[in-house]
């Protein structure tokens, strides 16, 4: 589990990781891609800067709330968000049905994923399929965050735990882009995406989502992937090798 792995470990998955979304961001519509950047849950030793806003009490309330709502220049520091428990879950959930709370949902995803708490999966998921419409860049970046949360989440959920195959079998299922169209998803990006380059973007975080679990389970479903006509094609091809490399790096 990440939470057991010394700090110059969670450093290094940290480049493998930012070296899979280098791939990505190059070759999809780069704009997109790259806003995605500052949601890389594992960077550590971040500066960060507050948002501004009122703390209500209780103080546990509170301190979960300034987390996610600061400004994290290098991205959400993940070792500091794993802090908190499955007892911050049900505020974050409520922070991120709360359309005052927009700046901070990109770093309420990353948090419930960070926590690694069964209980987080619902408002997730819950949180990705909502909503309807062309999305604001910052509310889009959250939502296709949400796979690469699962992936963290997917890392810390015991092996013996219901959650592990569902989890698992989200992400695996995401790797064909026809489950997007099924899924019936009502929101689209704002940056002129066609209806395939939306459904590739969703299948690249898919990859990052199991890259990021760092399981035997979903390095083979990587692995078995590579096989497939979409892998060969651009960015898929450079992606999947990278994101094997990360999977090993982090297991």
């Amino acid at each position: 589990m990440l939470s057991d792995k010394p700090q110059n470990v969670v450093a290094r998955q940290s480049h493998s990781i930012l070296n899979i979304e280098n791939s990505v961001f190059l070759r999809i519509r780069g704009l997109a891609f790259l806003l995605l950047v500052g949601l890389v849950i594992a960077a550590t030793g971040c500066q960060r800067v507050a948002q501004g806003s009122e703390d209500p009490a209780p103080s546990q309330q509170s301190a979960v709330q300034d987390f996610v709502r600061q400004t994290y220049i290098h991205g959400l520091p993940y070792a500091e968000a794993q802090s908190f428990t499955s007892s911050d879950i049900d505020i974050l959930a409520s922070m991120l049905e709360n359309p005052v709370e927009t700046a901070a949902w990109p770093n309420i995803v990353g948090t419930l994923g960070a926590i690694g708490d069964d209980e987080a999966f619902s408002p997730l998921i819950g949180f990705f399929i909502t909503g309807s419409g062309v999305l604001t860049p910052s509310n889009y970046a959250a939502k296709t965050s949400v796979p690469m949360a699962l992936g963290y989440l997917l890392n810390q959920t015991d092996t013996d735990s219901v959650y592990t195959q569902i989890i698992f079998n989200y992400l695996n299922s995401g790797l064909d882009p026809e489950v997007w169209s099924a899924l019936g998803i009502s929101w689209t990006s704002p940056f002129g995406l066609t209806s395939e380059e939306e459904r590739d973007q969703l299948v690249v975080v898919s990859v990052m989502g199991l890259a990021l679990s760092g399981t035997a389970q979903a390095n083979s479903a990587l692995r078995e992937f590579q096989f497939s006509d979409l892998a060969q094609q651009q960015p898929f091809a450079s992606l999947l090798s990278e994101a094997i490399e990360a999977n090993n790096t982090i297991a």
